[in-house]
């Protein structure tokens, strides 16, 4: 008799504890989240005079579509899921009123705000930026789709597609000859290490 009151007992208590988690979780904080507009890319004209040969400009507009809490919706970091430079693109920057935030490249390739107020500030929510870099024409072989997504206080955004350039055959080969010499230069090592 005592185990079926035990039994009982701990169902209402399950019902309970789950109803409890029903409740919170309507309270929990809404995610930033990003609303990508479009890539834009300006081939019809020369976007870099400064430079030889014909160069291309890549636009990405991100709008933050966060839930309107002014600092913790606040995007501070834009990440590409593509190494940029390794792809032939340079000059990459933030364009309307943000400032200036620095450019980092990696297995990934982010736009970053820089410590240093007035001179850049956040994506506050309901803003849009827009992304920049610059490729040479002759580079490009075609355009793929890759992930993006910001970080604010509230941590990471969704992942939303943007469009990076394809680069021409030669790069990638000497993307790959890079890669095949590091692990040649690797297994030598290693093979050092072993007499």
């Amino acid at each position: 008799m005592r185990n079926k009151k035990f039994g009982g007992l701990g169902k209402v208590l399950a019902t309970g504890a789950l109803a409890a988690v029903a409740l919170a979780a309507p309270l929990k904080v809404k995610a930033t989240t990003l609303d990508y507009v479009n890539t834009i890319i300006h081939n019809t004209e020369d976007m870099d005079s400064e430079r030889e040969g014909v160069q291309w400009r890549y636009d990405w507009e991100v709008k933050n579509d966060g839930a309107g809490d002014w600092e913790p919706d606040s995007v501070w970091k834009y990440t590409i899921q593509a190494n940029l430079e390794e792809r032939g693109m340079y000059g990459m920057a933030i364009q309307d009123s943000f400032g200036d935030w620095s450019y980092n490249n990696g297995i990934e390739g982010y736009f970053q705000l820089d410590n240093s107020p007035p001179q850049a500030y956040p994506i506050y929510p309901e803003y849009t930026a827009t992304f920049s870099a610059f490729i040479d024409a002759d580079q490009v072989l075609g355009n793929e789709w890759v992930g993006s997504y910001g970080l604010s206080n509230n941590g990471d955004t969704q992942i939303v597609d943007v469009q990076v350039p394809i680069p021409e055959p030669t790069t990638i080969s000497l993307l790959a000859g890079g890669a095949l010499a590091a692990l040649a230069g690797r297994r030598i090592k290693d093979n050092y290490k072993k007499f």
